[in-house]
């Protein structure tokens, strides 16, 4: 799946598309989400890499402009409701620190 497709929540939402490299970042995490959480996870992860001090929901939507919208509770479901495995997630960034390279999946 090409890199302008990866950029799900930014056209919906009406905000700045996340940068090529970040999605590059997060590509090999894809395929741990469903559709709709994945449209979550990467404004959450790009708004948690700009917040300053507390590393919240809310503070992470603020900075990326997703905190007006109606839907703001539905980002906190991809922590309480959706199904994916932290443990999975942590395989495949082992993978990628061991190949020495994120960027090369």
């Amino acid at each position: 799946m090409g890199l302008s497709q990866l950029t799900i929540a930014a056209t919906e939402y009406e905000v700045m598309p996340p940068s090529h490299l970040i999605l590059s970042l997060l590509e090999p995490f894809r395929s741990e989400f469903s559709a709709p959480t994945w449209a979550k996870i990467v404004p959450l992860i790009v708004g948690t890499i700009l917040a300053r001090g507390r590393r919240t929901v809310a503070a992470a939507l603020r900075q990326v402009g997703l905190d007006q919208k109606r839907d703001f509770s539905k980002f906190h479901h991809v922590f309480n409701r959706a199904s994916w495995s932290p443990l999975r997630l942590a395989r495949i960034s082992h993978q990628g620190v061991e190949s020495g390279c994120l960027l090369c999946h």
